[in-house]
């Protein structure tokens, strides 16, 4: 992810940013990405939930497409991909995160597992969604 042009006069919106609009307040849990697998990566608007193990810290990994999510990956500026033993930031229940389309989506629609969109887009743009996660 290049971000070459950060200090635009108006930057673009990123898969996996907070919305940080209406005042509200985000819900973000600081927690460490365990792979089940060799070569297994996370990046900014991936779908988490609990991962199995002992920690001091919660452990998560990419949730299942038709499973229970905890939240969403939050994009960050120094690093686009995540491996195991990583921390990440993921936005749980209540926030609200710029996620972008994969086909055309109203505004009220479910998305996919995650939440529910906030406007309307057409696929490949950006829409806002609140997290409906487990927490």
């Amino acid at each position: 992810m290049a971000f070459t042009e950060l200090n635009r006069f108006a930057p673009e919106v990123l898969n996996g940013q907070l919305a940080l609009v209406n005042g509200n307040q985000p819900n973000v849990l600081n927690v460490m990405f365990k792979a089940t697998s060799n070569g297994q990566t996370l990046k900014a608007g991936d779908a988490v939930y609990f991962a199995t193990g002992k920690s001091l810290t919660p452990l998560v990994n990419k949730a299942a497409s038709d499973g229970d999510v905890l939240g969403v990956v939050l994009v960050n500026q120094k690093k686009d991909t995540f491996v195991d033993g990583d921390m990440v930031e993921v936005a749980c229940r209540g926030s609200i995160v710029y996620m972008q389309t994969t086909d055309a989506i109203e505004r009220g629609a479910e998305f996919g597992n995650i939440g529910i969109a906030l406007d309307d887009a057409d696929a490949g743009e950006f829409t806002r969604v609140s997290i409906i996660g487990v927490l």
